[in-house]
């Protein structure tokens, strides 16, 4: 066994000594990033699967830099929700379904279903945001 490396508890993406400016830093390293160490948190706290936690990551720092462009933001608590994040700002209201990733298999269906909603709710800005890109719906 490399002493010299060891892997992130949340990635499993490999940590390397020479990173850490410490014998005693790279002892007691369990993460490789920020956004690994808040995600075994909500894991840890809320019982829940990687997976999920993940993506409520996504959520609650898409919410944060929203709140910080001047919206005000609510996040939805439903899992199977089509909406995650409700945001105001003047007479301006946004719908946000976030998605950690492009190429997720109900991407589609998500797609759909958001331009039923834009269709109802025509003065409503409608988005599905990624990691990668943004996506406004537009009515047909």
């Amino acid at each position: 066994m490399n002493n010299n490396i060891k892997n992130c508890l949340t990635c499993g993406k490999e940590i390397h000594r020479e990173d850490s400016p410490h014998d005693y830093a790279f002892k007691i390293k369990k993460f490789c990033s920020v956004e690994c160490r808040h995600i075994n948190d909500i894991v840890r706290i809320k019982g829940v699967s990687n997976t999920y936690a993940v993506g409520l990551y996504f959520e609650l720092t898409l919410k944060k830099k929203l709140e910080n462009d001047g919206w005000v933001v609510f996040k939805t608590e439903y899992p199977t929700k089509l909406l995650d994040l409700i945001a105001f700002k003047g007479n301006e209201v946004m719908v946000i379904q976030a998605k950690t990733h492009n190429n997720n298999p109900t991407i589609l269906d998500k797609l759909e279903e958001l331009k039923n909603f834009k269709r109802a709710f025509p003065n409503v800005t409608v988005k599905l945001i990624t990691k990668e890109e943004d996506y406004e719906i537009k009515c047909d």
